[in-house]
């Protein structure tokens, strides 16, 4: 059986995508602890469509909230969004008002479908570069976690 670090909770935050089941989320037991009991190491935020401007900022107000914490834990955050509005979110780290959240690590999960946010068949050229065009627009077709930070 696989042990997982006690000492790191998780805030996750979602956007434009289904609920993930809690299933998913399963909470190991303490040393400790009761049988019963479960250590609640991962919150969950999940936005709906809310615009993305918007998670940012409630992104940015949990980092500094965690920031301004002392704890023996440690933190990690994640923000999970279709690939399709990826480009949208790089665009707003690179804003002045973003400018200390950065990106630590990204991971595509495929296939993942969003109604909410689809790809853009739109404005790509399939004719000049076909195999690059395709492979972008499937590319679109996935869920991509973004692990955030903030600057020191």
């Amino acid at each position: 059986m696989r042990t997982t670090d006690d000492n790191i909770n998780y805030e996750v935050f979602t956007s434009h995508i289904y609920s993930i089941p809690h299933s998913l989320l399963h909470e190991e037991l303490g040393e400790h602890r009761s049988p019963y009991e479960r250590v609640k190491r991962v919150t969950l935020h999940e936005k709906g469509s809310t615009d993305l401007m918007k998670v940012l900022r409630l992104v940015r107000t949990a980092l500094y909230a965690r920031k301004a914490k002392t704890s023996h834990f440690r933190y990690r955050l994640f923000l999970v969004i279709p690939e399709s509005l990826s480009d949208v979110l790089m665009y707003y780290l690179a804003q002045d008002e973003y400018v200390n959240l950065s990106v630590i690590e990204t991971v595509q999960f495929f296939p993942h479908v969003s109604t909410e946010a689809m790809p853009e068949i739109f404005g790509v050229d399939f004719m000049s570069r076909p195999t690059e065009s395709i492979l972008k627009f499937l590319n679109g077709f996935s869920l991509t976690r973004f692990e955030l930070q903030l600057n020191d």
